[in-house]
């Protein structure tokens, strides 16, 4: 918005540019809905449920005059406790600005915000309405008025029960607004209660169902807005009797009183009703926004799957061309082979008695090594073409569905029969995420064989490289690497576990490969595989204390395994990475150890280290896909031809952006990070 002041917050930026689901979230309620610390608290609860439910909240305020899309912890803090904010709706965001006020927005205010943000859904406890004798008084809320004009989606419990909800219906009517009940039938909520006695023109049964009338309003351009009435759960709704009861006193009350009126009249009810039931209405209160958060945020999410569905099928067109009545991929994409599992983690509070059942959190993301570096590739703007299995069950599903929404293509993904199952990997944490104990059901990734990759022979033969993560089997990686030295085809190879890091030494073709990207101890393996006395003679990797062993480490490996490939990459953790190379292929201008072989040019180790996560203070939500992304973005930067270094940062930026997602693979890695 021209020469307005608004500061969006750099996480809803990036958000927003790359398509992530954001939800808006208004801040009246931290000013005037709750008293102190309880206002605190349900606004972080509030943000916490969205971002379980794969979203980024964004609280909307006004502070010291400037318009926040996003609030920080100190920001709502700060809100929280203030005596002096106002109640800002749209008529009040000039004076506000003008006059550098702080204050918590309202729906109209938010709706207004959010739209200049470009955020699409936006969450609240309820609307505003028609005040009771509001044909005499005029008394309408200046939400409906809003929801006439600014195409953002509200999803609320309905209309605030002291309000005239017909009316208020009769008024999102004549407004052109669309109203919709989330739910089974078109039982229009009362706010406190699932049943007002009204009843909205149409109903919606999932998000998705909501999420395509949300596109269906963007794509119409009808610019007025849609409101998804979630009815509040039974069992934390309030007593139809006890709260009417207490909205009828509270209205004879604010009658009496003098100096109620305008925009002070709702909470004033409100607080009022909130006494003469005991708190049950607060607590209900409560309950609906949280339970609103939930089906908001998913919404959200689903809105924003059906826009990468579009963005897909317009990359699709481009790439596809049209052969009699057939579609055919063009031929040079990188090919990507390997594993597709569903993670599933486990992060329990253990207490100091034993339990049958521990309290905790439980996520899902969708990983393995394979798919994880097919959907980087593809985020990268690469197209990968990717070859994996899974099997015929609810997982598989789910990930094929992930895949699709993420962008892939997925006509290289095998389903196999029931008896197969979707590989799984279940991690149990302590509340710290230290893993405990783990457990993986890889025995489908052997599918992945000679005969399912002779389907797309004519893929690899022509492909600008082939990635395999060490999940496939050894007969598969043979032939992968056959194919490979007859047609001069790059291969990378990610060996993923100890165990299967040197599948790769056992093929006879084992020098076609150009590239691997083991981590420490995955290279001890390599090194035993070749000599168990030599990897005798190796310290141990946890006697590696500094960067400087950890070269000659690298160094001294990779000298003895006389590979002759490109470059390897070896993995560090959270000390970033050492790039392996013998001395008359070196491109790195970084400082630089080598260790000497009789007749064998000296290796090169060139360390990388990792994007500080102090500098911003970010916060690590995930490590499990960081390297995956690291390798992704490597590979994305040799096809565009950079240099080696420059491929090494590009890949460290993706894995810096990962372990800030709970996603396998974060969903900010586009291709601006290829062109940047």
């Amino acid at each position: 918005v021209r020469n307005t002041p608004i500061k969006i917050n750099p996480e809803i930026v990036r958000a927003l540019r790359n398509n992530y689901p954001v939800v808006a979230l208004e801040s009246a309620i931290i000013t005037h809905g709750m008293p102190y610390p309880m206002n605190l608290q349900m606004v972080k609860e509030v943000e916490e449920i969205v971002r379980e439910n794969r979203a980024k909240p964004a609280t909307i305020a006004v502070i010291d005059g400037q318009i926040k899309i996003g609030l920080t912890e100190n920001e709502i803090e700060l809100l929280a406790q203030s005596s002096k904010a106002i109640k800002i709706a749209r008529r009040d965001l000039s004076v506000a600005i003008a006059q550098r006020l702080s204050g918590g927005t309202t729906v109209s205010a938010t709706m207004l915000l959010a739209h200049y943000a470009g955020i699409h859904v936006f969450v609240t406890g309820g609307i505003g309405g028609v005040h009771h004798g509001g044909e005499l008084s005029m008394d309408i809320s200046a939400d409906l008025v809003e929801l006439g004009k600014t195409p953002v989606m509200v999803v609320c419990a309905g209309v605030k029960s002291i309000l005239d909800i017909g009316r208020t219906l009769e008024y999102l009517e004549t407004k052109g607004v669309t109203v919709m009940t989330y739910g089974d039938n078109c039982t229009f909520p009362g706010f406190f209660t699932p049943n007002s006695n009204f009843e909205s023109p149409y109903t919606v049964s999932s998000p998705r169902e909501a999420a395509l009338v949300l596109d269906a309003n963007k794509r119409l351009e009808t610019n007025s807005g849609l409101i998804v009435a979630v009815p509040i759960p039974k069992e934390m709704s309030a007593s139809g009797k006890l709260l009417n009861d207490a909205i009828q006193t509270a209205l004879v009350n604010s009658n009496r009183s003098e100096g109620i009126k305008g925009k002070s009249v709702t909470p004033y009810i409100l607080r009022n009703v909130n006494l003469l039931t005991e708190g049950k209405s607060l607590k209900a209160n409560m309950a609906l926004i949280r339970n609103n958060a939930k089906i908001g945020s998913r919404i959200a999410s689903e809105y924003a799957c059906i826009q990468s569905e579009k963005s897909l099928l317009n990359r699709t067109i481009k790439s596809y061309r049209m052969e009699g009545n057939q579609f055919d991929i063009g031929h040079a994409r990188p090919v990507v082979i390997g594993a597709s599992v569903i993670d599933n983690f486990a992060s329990a509070n253990f207490g100091d008695k034993r339990e049958d059942t521990y309290p905790g959190k439980i996520r899902q993301c969708f990983g393995g090594v394979g798919r994880n570096i097919a959907e980087c590739l593809t985020r990268l703007g690469c197209y990968p073409f990717f070859v994996s299995v899974i099997g015929d069950d609810l997982q598989g599903k789910l990930l094929l569905d992930h895949c699709k929404r993420t962008g892939m293509d997925v006509t290289g993904i095998e389903l196999l029969p029931h008896r197969y199952r979707t590989a799984t990997y279940s991690a149990l944490t302590d509340k710290t995420e230290e893993i405990l104990m783990a457990v993986g059901d890889m025995d489908i990734n052997e599918e992945i064989s000679s005969d399912v990759l002779k389907k797309h022979e004519k893929r690899l033969i022509t492909a600008p490289i082939i990635c395999i993560d060490g999940n496939i089997s050894e007969a598969a990686i043979s032939y992968i690497l056959s194919i490979a030295a007859k047609h001069n085809i790059p291969v990378w190879f990610e060996p993923t576990t100890v165990s299967k890091a040197p599948k790769i030494l056992a093929s006879k073709y084992w020098k076609a490969c150009s590239y691997a990207s083991p981590n420490l101890s995955e290279l001890v393996s390599m090194c035993e595989y070749r000599s168990k006395n030599f990897a005798a003679t190796l310290p141990g990797t946890e006697e590696l204390l500094s960067i400087d062993d950890k070269i000659n480490f690298v160094s001294k490996s990779i000298q003895h395994l006389q590979l002759p490939w490109q470059f390897v990459v070896v993995t560090l953790g959270a000390d970033g990475v050492l790039l392996a190379q013998n001395s008359s292929r070196c491109e790195s201008a970084h400082e630089k150890t080598s260790v000497s072989r009789v007749n064998q040019p000296p290796t090169i180790a060139t360390h990388f280290p990792a994007i500080s996560t102090h500098q911003d203070a970010v916060e690590i939500a995930n490590v499990t896909g960081s390297g995956d992304s690291l390798v992704g973005g490597m590979i994305a930067a040799l096809l565009k031809g950079y240099d080696v270094d420059t491929c090494v940062k590009i890949g460290l930026q993706c894995a810096f952006l990962t372990i800030q997602s709970f996603n396998a693979v974060s969903e900010y890695i586009t291709p601006d990070y290829l062109s940047n």
